[in-house]
């Protein structure tokens, strides 16, 4: 069983358990316990059946350390299989979990609401610097930008075909925008809250072409979807 279907069923609980019809895709796993399981150890290069089953592993249990683990053999499975969405997408569920971004934006939720979370709207500043401060723990690797740089090259529909979401795309960008600005030393929190956000934001050039395709391909296979325009809002001039 491909890791898309797991995320379907993740993505199923977190919108029963959040009551907002348009964020359906909003992160890949539930709010339950994580799983309890033996871990075996991490090989230094992947079978697909390999990368389908650890994916699963990693989004069922948010297991970052894990994820990390495992970026340079999905990197080097991905490379190796350029033209297959379904080791794409693995690689994909399993970097979103590495960079932190997920996990710190699940974390937000103690702090702000859902609805306010995905429209960023009526964020006090306390709110969007503890926000600031949860994303502060988000890294990208070399692997990792690999992995999000096929993502960008892969044709949207294609991946949206093999059960992929606008919010990983949504994912992948910010996490390319915070760890390029906190590289840089820009601060998160002062770009969080510029008006609009991320006015002051000089992205790096290979950064800005990389998000700026995720963010086309995501807007255009997706055009309106929720999780897009609030993160859109939250990030203002990062995410194009």
């Amino acid at each position: 069983m491909r890791i898309f279907k797991v995320l379907r069923t993740g993505i199923l609980a977190l919108s029963l358990a959040f009551s907002l019809a348009g964020c359906q895709q909003l992160f890949t796993t539930s709010l339950g316990e994580s799983l309890t399981r033996s871990k075996p150890p991490v090989p230094s290069s992947l079978s697909a059946t390999q990368a389908a089953a650890y994916a699963a592993q990693v989004t069922a249990n948010r297991d970052v350390p894990l994820a990390k683990a495992l970026m340079p053999a999905m990197a080097a499975l991905v490379a190796d299989n350029p033209t297959d969405p379904s080791i794409l997408g693995d690689a994909i569920a399993t970097a979103g979990i590495a960079t932190g971004v997920e996990e710190a934006f699940m974390k937000a939720l103690n702090v702000v609401s859902i609805n306010n979370l995905t429209s960023a709207s009526n964020l006090s500043a306390s709110q969007t610097n503890a926000i600031a401060a949860l994303l502060g723990a988000v890294s990208v690797t070399a692997d990792t930008t690999a992995v999000f740089t096929a993502l960008a090259g892969a044709p949207a529909a294609e991946m949206a075909a093999a059960g992929a979401n606008a919010t990983q795309y949504v994912v992948a960008s910010i996490a390319l925008v915070v760890a390029d600005a906190t590289a840089t030393g820009q601060d998160v929190a002062t770009l969080m809250n510029e008006s609009p956000p991320f006015s002051s934001y000089s992205a790096s050039s290979g950064t800005q072409t990389l998000v700026t395709d995720l963010m086309n391909n995501a807007s255009a296979q997706w055009p309106g979807d929720q999780f897009i325009t609030g993160m859109q809002s939250m990030f203002g001039n990062a995410l194009p």
